[in-house]
């Protein structure tokens, strides 16, 4: 039996989960592409659709720039909410040991 996975705090942004994808016998997406390719091909043949031609998606550089500037300020703000907690707790440790007198115990193990 194998332990169950927990998500990191630290995991890496670009990797996405497994999903899951279901596979029809009966649909093939390659067939469809091959199929609908052959029907424009015929129909350019035939003279009815002379201008075809691939539609291109633009790149909008302002919306992926403003994405990236996004995550980064995210990340940012991840690493000084870690450095803030780390820094907390250090405070904390050392408060500690200032109240406790734990050389006692150090020395225990000097004797071992």
């Amino acid at each position: 039996m194998e332990a169950p996975k927990v998500r990191s705090p630290f995991r890496n942004i670009r990797t996405e989960p497994r999903r899951f994808t279901f596979k029809s016998p009966l649909y093939d997406p390659k067939k469809m592409k091959i199929e609908e390719r052959l029907s424009q091909l015929e129909a350019e043949a035939s003279g009815e659709l002379a201008d075809v031609h691939t539609h291109r998606r633009k790149i909008d550089f302002k919306r992926r720039r403003a994405l990236q500037t996004h995550e980064s300020k995210g990340r940012i703000l991840r690493f000084v909410a870690i450095l803030i907690g780390l820094l907390i707790g250090l405070y904390y440790g050392l408060e500690w040991a200032d109240k406790t007198d734990f050389m006692k115990s150090l020395n225990l193990f000097k004797n071992v």
